[in-house]
């Protein structure tokens, strides 16, 4: 099927002759010229006047990608810029219209496309001087050819050679009359170059050829058998799954697509539907009646090709003879290597990325993420015929052998059933997906449309997890109301995240419960907060999240608040037990500004929605996990929830006996002595308590001890590396790589005082908090 079709492209043909390049030859006494500093000069050019030129020259630079560079054993040429080159334009304007007419219709663009030409430069080759093999860089919007105007004058060398993927055509000085002018065109995306001038001077004007966007450029076909072959060929291929193809690829896409890559390359700029070259034109228009007769979608885009093939080293496989066995040269491996020193053997994998992607009517579409596969990709021009704009060579790896990656750019049509319209713009991009169909869902009488579109769509629809704006979850929810299906509805929602459970999305989240019911939506809820380890999630904005609920005097949200904050005690209880018996309290002290701020917002939540249950077990929990709320971290807690904890009188009791077990514990802590200068003791808890851990514990908690020398195995070496580090203990360790088995020195550093001195500081101003809250409060 596939070389059927495009067979059945590639004999479809201009009905005009056209090529990549023309050439022709008219009289030159229209064109007058002058340059500054230099004045008129006569046609045809004589040495004398060629070489005043020269003298008000320049090197030229050429352009590389984003690059304008100067370098002679690239180009080397003498240049005069446009504004210092004036023509007549009185005289000159009929001729050179006339030949740029004719040069159009020879490059086959349409009739109905205007093209226009620009002065960029000109240009004086000298014995000696060449242009090596490059491709035209894009001058200005809409650039389709470059077109050089050879003036009359007397040279040798210096051919001009067009390259279109292999097909050369070579202009020598020969083919160029000295007492003419010669007019050569040729498209942009043509590698040409000009070969060393060799005797006299060769001159030329150079000029960049744009198509003016939105044109008309389409053409009607004469040959309808043809056009009859294409529309049926392509109504079998989507109605037939392609043979010899794996069935798990045929069910990675639901929608079925029809990709034809062009045989012309275009830049962003210059590409456009109006814009397109040669054969692509016919083409194209072509495959465009075919879509308007089978209902079909079409887009034109640009896309980078990725193509990876096995491959076999010519020059040298990188193994060489070493007494009786073949051995691996890594030298020989690492050296450069030449294109043309490899054998390119099977295709091993091809992916295709669409970008810069148009409808016909011009409008740019989001295709970033759409999978194309292998199968569903035609051409009429192999992709060896191009040249990849980057290579890669890997050598052997051991798993797999040698590789060539190559990358192209190439323009592309693609094609699928209007039916799948909205499937395609989901593989696209989820979020384009819904920006298209949200103005249709606020129509009441498409209702039923939105509906039949959602149901077709859902098996591909995998959601937008981790999504930040609020916009688009609200879209989502908007539909799942409108599915006015809870199987359908639950699909849409489901692949959300927790993100969804925000202020902004309170009113879709409580209609979605009115249709569907409480026990519905709260399942959806459960999964939203859990991850994938069934770890359950701590919302972020927990506090927005119950005031939103609150402000809707509804049944619904009273119930979906309650299960909210039932859910997040129990999220809150359940990720800090795991805590405590995972980590070192080092790393739990280091997590208390997070653990405090979901304490909080909970504590918060529960006292606005005035449910005492909720705040009474939290108080509870608090108190009994010291490890995880120290009291000197908990005096921000109650400064934070003290004014909720005013308006709500049943919670004054569980308030105030936090407040003591803070008070009690702070004053406690002032209370004791402070260390001794010879008090080297260290009583960090260690989760561990293998037998090194034991001996490590004792050799902290002994205060007269400050060093110890300790020879260990260099497993246990390790093990002891990591639990200092873990516990973030002022305790140096390092290894004396001496005897068997090698040392461990440890030593307590005076961090220890510093350490202490800080903490008791932090107490003094823990305690002048609370002193400042109490008074407060009693006025």
């Amino acid at each position: 099927m596939t070389t059927h079709i495009e067979k059945i492209l590639a004999d479809l043909k201009p009905e005009k002759s056209s090529t990549f390049c023309s050439k022709i030859v008219t009289p030159f006494e229209a064109l007058q010229i002058a340059v500054k500093d230099v004045g008129d000069f006569r046609l045809p050019l004589k040495p004398r006047a060629i070489k005043s030129l020269i003298k008000q020259s320049r090197p030229a630079k050429y352009g590389l990608k984003e690059q304008t560079l100067l370098d002679k054993t690239v180009r080397d040429v003498w240049e005069i810029p446009k504004s210092r080159v004036k023509i007549n334009q009185r005289h000159w304007k009929k001729s050179f219209d006339t030949a740029l007419l004719q040069l159009k219709t020879s490059l086959g663009i349409s009739e109905q496309s205007k093209l226009k030409a620009e002065l960029h430069n000109l240009i004086i080759y000298e014995p000696g001087q060449f242009f090596k093999p490059h491709q035209d860089s894009e001058k200005c919007d809409g650039m389709v050819a470059t077109l050089v105007v050879l003036l009359p004058s007397y040279y040798r060398g210096g051919t001009l050679i067009v390259d279109h993927q292999g097909d050369k055509k070579r202009f020598t000085s020969r083919s160029t009359p000295e007492d003419k002018l010669t007019f050569i065109a040729f498209y942009a995306d043509c590698h040409h170059e000009v070969t060393p001038v060799t005797d006299g001077y060769r001159v030329a004007l150079t000029y960049n050829l744009s198509l003016k966007a939105g044109d008309d450029a389409n053409v009607t076909f004469s040959n309808s058998a043809t056009q009859e072959k294409l529309n049926n060929a392509l109504a079998d291929y989507f109605k037939n799954d392609p043979a010899n193809v794996p069935e798990y690829l045929l069910k990675q896409t639901r929608c079925k697509k029809f990709a034809y890559l062009l045989d012309h390359e275009y830049t962003p700029k210059g590409l456009h539907w109006s814009r397109l070259k040669n054969g692509d034109r016919t083409r194209v228009n072509a495959l465009k009646a075919v879509a308007d007769n089978l209902d079909m979608d079409i887009y034109l885009g640009l896309i980078d090709i990725h193509e990876s093939w096995e491959c076999h080293d010519d020059a040298d496989w990188g193994y060489h003879r070493r007494h009786r066995y073949w051995e691996y040269d890594e030298e020989i491996e690492t050296k450069e290597k030449a294109q043309d020193e490899f054998t390119v053997g099977e295709l091993i994998f091809s992916e295709i990325e669409f970008r810069h992607c148009m409808n016909p009517k011009g409008k740019a579409i989001n295709m970033s993420d759409l999978m194309v596969h292998e199968y569903e990709v035609f051409s009429t021009k192999s992709m060896d015929t191009f040249k990849p704009f980057e290579s890669a060579y890997e050598g052997y790896m051991g798993n797999y052998g040698n590789t060539m990656d190559r990358w192209y750019h190439r323009a592309a049509i693609i094609l699928w059933h209007r039916v799948d319209h909205y499937l395609m713009l989901l593989e696209c991009n989820p979020k384009e997906f819904l920006r298209a169909i949200m103005p249709l869902a606020k129509k009441k009488k498409e209702r039923e449309n939105v509906q039949r579109i959602v149901a077709h769509i859902l098996p591909s629809w995998h959601g937008l997890r981790h999504e930040n704006n609020a916009q688009n979850i609200t879209r989502v929810l908007q539909l799942a109301l409108i599915t006015d299906n809870p199987e359908n509805a639950a699909q849409l929602i489901k692949p959300l995240d927790e993100t969804a459970l925000c202020k902004e999305t309170i009113n879709e989240l409580l209609e979605l419960a009115n249709a569907y019911g409480i026990d519905w939506c709260t399942d959806i809820f459960s999964e939203w907060l859990s991850n994938t380890y069934n770890q359950q999630i701590i919302i972020a904005p927990l506090l927005p999240v119950t005031k939103a609920l609150l402000s809707v005097s509804s049944k619904n949200s009273l119930s979906l608040n309650n299960w909210l904050l039932k859910n997040q005690l129990k999220a809150l209880q359940s990720n800090f037990d795991s805590d405590v018996k995972n980590q070192q309290q080092a790393q739990l002290d280091a997590c208390v500004p997070q653990r405090n701020d979901a304490l909080i917002a909970l504590m918060s939540a529960s006292l606005i929605a005035k449910d005492c249950s909720i705040y009474d077990e939290l108080i509870s929990y608090t108190i009994n996990n010291k490890n995880l709320f120290p009291a000197i971290e908990l005096v921000s807690v109650l400064l934070k929830t003290q004014r909720y904890s005013k308006q709500q009188a049943s919670s004054k009791d569980a308030f105030n006996k936090l407040k003591r077990h803070v008070h009690k514990d702070i004053h406690a802590a002032l209370n004791n002595k402070p260390r001794n200068e010879n008090d080297w003791s260290i009583n960090d808890k260690n989760r561990c308590d293998c037998a090194d851990c034991k001996t490590l514990g004792k050799f902290l908690q002994a205060p007269e001890k400050q060093k110890i020398v300790w020879p260990l195995a260099k497993g246990r070496r390790q093990h002891m590396h990591q639990i200092i580090d873990s516990m973030k203990l002022p305790v140096t360790h390092t290894t004396e790589r001496t005897g068997s088995p090698h040392k461990l020195h440890l030593t307590k550093t005076a961090q220890i005082f510093k350490r202490e001195k800080a903490l008791r500081n932090r107490y003094k101003k823990a305690a002048d908090s609370l002193a400042t809250m109490s008074k407060r409060s009693s006025n």
